[in-house]
């Protein structure tokens, strides 16, 4: 039942959007975000997870990812080569013992990496934003990785100071998990972001269990980047995949969130 009423409701969200009409058309890749909870040795040990994982992420042509907790360093790398997909990953980060790290995984043959990344050099967050750039066909953009701490308070503060990592005359998609709905933020996200067209929107659920129903994740672009935007999704890997509510929450307790950009019609 609560899934019926949720895709009631991003129809009628979604029909409420006022995006501009885009007359782009021809190819396009689809960009995800995805936080693995807790990812690291445990699930890529287990084959079935693993092999899940695998399915999930290859229905994407570039993902960022969140929640990375592997001291030595080898489940991301092992992911990637499951895939055949490339990946940049950035340094343990956190003002705690307990370290993340963020990535974006990537179809080499569709996007490329153009050899420019780097975390946002700014106090304000607990887990500062890791930021890179990449080229497919004409479209050039930089993806903004971000997993925003779930705290009352401190999460408004950390998603306002996502504006320090926008160049706002480029085109820069920045994603993650936001923690940007239920206790951990009241107010809409156009609010906060006023700058940025929200694409993922605040009635949106995606989360996997069923007695939740919040918009934590989500992706926000820049006013040039609309020309290239092409639609927006939440990738229901239970359904997909044919698994209860216990067997997905052993993968992750979050949906993958997805928007698809054409790349033949960039101007700037």
């Amino acid at each position: 039942m609560k899934k019926l009423l949720l895709l009631l409701a991003f129809i009628v969200v979604i029909g409420c959007l006022e995006f501009p009409q885009n007359s782009c058309s021809g190819s396009t890749i689809t960009i995800a975000t995805f936080n693995i909870q807790s990812f690291g040795k445990a699930k890529m040990a287990n084959a079935t997870l693993a092999n899940e994982l695998s399915d999930i992420l290859s229905e994407f042509d570039l993902i960022a990812i969140q929640e990375i907790r592997d001291k030595e360093g080898a489940s991301l790398p092992r992911l990637a080569e499951m895939l055949n997909y490339s990946y940049v990953i950035s340094p343990r980060l956190g003002s705690t013992s307990s370290k993340e790290q963020y990535a974006f995984l990537y179809n080499s043959s569709k996007v490329a990496f153009e050899n420019v990344s780097y975390v946002l050099d700014f106090s304000d967050f607990e887990r500062p934003p890791f930021i890179a750039k990449f080229k497919a066909g004409e479209f050039d953009f930089f993806v903004v990785d971000i997993h925003v701490k779930p705290e009352s308070g401190t999460t408004r503060q950390e998603i306002v100071s996502l504006k320090q990592a926008i160049n706002s005359t480029e085109d820069y998609i920045i994603l993650g998990d936001y923690n940007a709905g239920c206790n951990y933020l009241s107010e809409p996200l156009e609010l906060v972001l006023p700058l940025l067209s929200i694409i993922v929107p605040n009635g949106a659920d995606t989360t996997v269990r069923e007695s939740t129903s919040c918009a934590y994740d989500r992706i926000a672009i820049t006013p040039q980047t609309m020309e290239d935007y092409a639609g927006w999704g939440i990738y229901r890997f239970d359904s997909v995949l044919g698994l209860t509510e216990e067997q997905a929450l052993r993968l992750s307790d979050h949906y993958p969130v997805w928007a698809e950009f054409y790349i033949s019609c960039d101007t700037n």
